[in-house]
């Protein structure tokens, strides 16, 4: 993220309408939790997350059903919507982001290629997924833009309810 200035904003609107947050995470490897947790006072609010960088991992953690991950691939909408879900009901949070893609420098499975990522926010009892394909970016790019797209939609998202 190009500055720390949209997760301080984030974490205020979360202390302020008393929202709790986590996460879990697969191809940004806890750099969401890094980047909220390097900011004093996200105790607060963040909750924690869960790496789920191996499939196993988010079946057995989890609870990603292997059928979906068979069907759709780990890189998928819908393990994206199942990890969001479940992120939310295990940290007991208002709200949980996820992230499931494939930063590079090789494909992970035959469904997805390098770029391909969804991100998925349960909020307050919804589930969104949004899609991503960020070809031609290094693994580490990819990774901050999906943190940053995470930030800037759960800004707009607590703005747009209260």
């Amino acid at each position: 993220m190009k500055n720390m200035s949209n997760i301080k904003k984030l974490l205020e609107l979360l202390k302020k309408h008393n929202i709790t947050l986590s996460s879990a995470e697969s191809f940004t490897g806890g750099l969401f939790g890094k980047k909220i947790t390097d900011i004093p006072g996200s105790s607060q609010v963040y909750k924690g997350g869960v790496i789920c960088y191996w499939t196993e991992v988010k079946e057995k953690i989890l609870l990603v059903d292997k059928s979906i991950i068979d069907k759709f691939g780990v890189v998928s909408e819908e393990v994206a919507f199942n990890l969001a879900l479940n992120c939310k009901k295990m940290f007991e949070t208002d709200v949980a982001v996820s992230f499931t893609g494939n930063a590079g420098p090789t494909k992970c499975d035959e469904f997805s290629n390098v770029g391909d990522c969804y991100i998925g926010i349960d909020f307050l009892g919804k589930v969104e997924v949004m899609s991503c394909k960020l070809k031609g970016k290094t693994r580490i790019s990819i990774r901050n833009y999906a943190i940053e797209i995470v930030v800037n939609k759960l800004i707009e998202l607590i703005d747009g309810k209260f």
